[in-house]
């Protein structure tokens, strides 16, 4: 098996994502989905906002609900099940009350490929 961390091509250089666009493509096709950790960089802000979650276009609160947006917030959730992303899967970031105009966040997503046996 590939034990993998997104990003999957780099190990070692982890994501940061600064707030405004929130959809990020980031799960690869065919990985079995185990999780999603991540921290709060700065704080997010927004009109209004006063948590947020972390999810797929399917389910917006898979990976975290009521979230803080104050730096160094950790997200910790696991999957629940494994998860098999059949195609490139979408990282919705959703506001509470309110709209994102700022924050950075960095994440990773925990999962395993398997790969076939070499010649």
């Amino acid at each position: 098996p590939n034990w993998t961390q997104w990003p999957y091509f780099t190990p070692g250089r982890w994501p940061q994502f600064t707030l405004g666009l929130t959809t990020i493509e980031t799960i690869e096709d065919s990985l079995l989905v185990f999780g999603v950790t991540g921290r709060v960089l700065t704080p997010f802000t927004g009109n209004g906002l006063t948590t947020w979650g972390l999810g797929t276009v399917a389910n917006f609160n898979l990976y975290g609900s009521g979230l803080s947006t104050a730096a160094g917030t950790i997200i910790h959730w696991l999957t629940g099940k494994p998860l098999v992303s059949w195609g490139n899967e979408v990282l919705v970031l959703t506001p509470v009350l309110g709209d994102f105009t700022g924050g950075t966040v960095r994440l990773v997503i925990h999962g395993l490929r398997l790969e076939p046996p070499r010649l």
